[in-house]
């Protein structure tokens, strides 16, 4: 049967997001130039303003923007776990990986991009499910990610390359790779088009939040946002 997060429960989860994206926001713009100075590169600044033709309050207005976007990434990826974590029958696995169903049949390694992990770091990611399955008795591991690399699926068995001894971790059929949205639909609503729904409701929620999305001109990048991994 396919499952829908409520609407109520996408809100708070939204709004947590929201919120602590305006908590560090606040915080870096309340001393902006403090923000800069921690990592500035003088020389390529003084090219930025001449190149651009732009002002001090520009460079450092921007800087806050950068700096706030990447400081919420982490708890960005975070959420994609507190999400799993509110249907009924998932938990946090006692160590190692991200999630897990409690009937030991899944345990998941999440990830926000598929580029957030190094390649030369998924084998730890690999040894780590390989415990999961072998020790912990999980039936089936997965390495999943929310952004693909493009619009092409991927359902495969998860055989990273290790840098030191140059050859790939061998297959191992309860070690699977799969992108975001075949993991969401397959797992989490068990709907072929559910997460592709998900985001839609996040879209119509966004408006307690905003009217940004009123705006054809901001809906239709979504879109396009959304085109480029067909989701």
């Amino acid at each position: 049967m396919s499952f829908q997060f409520g609407d109520e429960e996408v809100f708070l989860w939204m709004e947590d997001s929201v919120g602590k994206y305006r908590n560090i926001y606040n915080k870096k713009i309340n001393n902006p130039l403090k923000s800069y100075m921690d990592k500035a590169d003088p020389i390529a600044t003084v090219v930025k303003m001449i190149s651009e033709n732009i002002d001090k309050d520009n460079v450092l207005e921007r800087a806050v923007k950068n700096s706030t976007e990447k400081s919420f990434q982490n708890f960005h990826g975070k959420q994609w776990e507190n999400l799993i974590l509110l249907k009924e029958g998932w938990e946090e696995p006692p160590r190692l990986l991200d999630v897990a169903k409690k009937d030991g049949s899944i345990v998941v390694e999440i990830k926000n991009k598929s580029n957030t992990v190094k390649g030369s770091d998924l084998k730890s990611i690999y040894d780590n499910m390989e415990v999961c399955v072998e020790d912990d008795e999980y039936d089936l591991s997965i390495y999943t990610y929310i952004v693909p690399k493009n619009t092409v699926k991927v359902d495969q068995f998860f055989t990273p390359s290790d840098n030191k001894t140059k050859t790939k971790r061998p297959i191992n059929k309860k070690i699977k790779e799969l992108d975001g949205e075949t993991f969401f639909n397959r797992y989490i609503f068990e709907n072929d088009s559910g997460f592709s729904d998900f985001i839609d409701q996040m879209l119509e929620i966004s408006l307690r939040f905003s009217d940004i999305f009123k705006s054809k001109k901001n809906s239709e990048f979504i879109d396009e946002l959304r085109d480029l991994y067909n989701l």
